[in-house]
């Protein structure tokens, strides 16, 4: 039985980690954080290293990933932890940092760590809308099934046009050659207009133009009408699918350099503090 990460076993992590936001108000509170604002405190101290661990274990989460990739209840599991106490360390490291921030290692550490939060936000919207768009777009067919269905569609359309006349046969032999995906990075992150295979457009003006002068092949010109039509939808599917994986996946190539970066600024904030302070 599937189960959303969002409300796994009944929001059971959203639960834990209010709790700990809770927790952690509380005792910036009562230790009047404003008047002894300052990560070198005892409360400093113990708020560094509740998030020191927190950004450890949530490091972990692409190991307990790949670990448990044949139990989906558990993998489900940890995300949905990952998400609630990853947003739980973002209020965690900035009571911890006081609030004071500049140009040192200390500010670079809380920098990066919002970073990583700020890129796994997207990451949580991405995969909560982009699966059902890209489901919905194959409508049951893979890219390379999408792929050879265009290929097929070539074949027939060379077929036909060599029936009607070398004019035809032409354009679609230009047509066959110049079809071609085209999605750009600015296009795959911002543009959601449906996208449009100018090349086969072109074709299907071209071959009703030619309809008015052969009406003894009427039926076969459009059936070829028919088939780059038919092109022509593949082609922006498949546009669309390259856009929606894209937006899905490209937050990652942000995501764990960020993580790689905050745990190597951690060790050097530690070290500073325990060694310098």
């Amino acid at each position: 039985m599937h189960q959303s990460f969002i409300s796994y076993k009944n929001f059971r992590s959203l639960k834990g980690s209010v709790v700990l936001c809770v927790a952690v108000l509380g005792l910036y509170v009562i230790a009047e954080p404003f008047a002894t604002s300052d990560g070198g405190t005892w409360l400093g101290y113990l708020g560094g290293s509740l998030g020191g661990l927190l950004i450890i274990w949530l490091a972990c989460l692409g190991i307990r990933k790949r670990k448990y990739k044949n139990t989906e209840l558990r993998a489900v599991g940890w995300v949905s932890t990952h998400i609630y106490l990853g947003t739980a360390l973002l209020l965690v490291v900035s009571l911890h940092s006081g609030f004071h921030l500049g140009l040192n290692v200390h500010s670079l550490a809380y920098a990066f760590t919002v970073m990583v939060i700020l890129t796994g936000f997207y990451g949580l919207y991405a995969y909560s809308i982009y699966p059902d768009k890209i489901t919905v777009n194959r409508d049951g067919m893979s890219r390379d099934s999408m792929f050879a269905e265009i290929t097929e569609i070539d074949e027939k359309c060379l077929a036909l046009s060599e029936q009607l006349s070398p004019e035809i046969f032409a354009k679609i032999s230009e047509n066959v050659e110049e079809t071609k995906i085209k999605t750009y990075l600015l296009t795959r992150l911002f543009s959601d207009s449906n996208p449009k295979a100018e090349t086969i457009y072109a074709a299907i003006e071209f071959i009703r133009e030619q309809q008015l002068s052969m009406i003894s092949s009427e039926e076969l010109i459009r059936e070829l009408d028919a088939l780059l039509q038919e092109k022509e939808t593949l082609v922006c599917r498949i546009e669309r699918d390259i856009r929606y994986h894209f937006r899905l996946s490209w937050w990652l190539y942000l995501h764990v350099p960020l993580t790689i970066g905050t745990l190597l600024s951690l060790l050097i904030h530690v070290y500073v503090v325990l060694f310098y302070w």
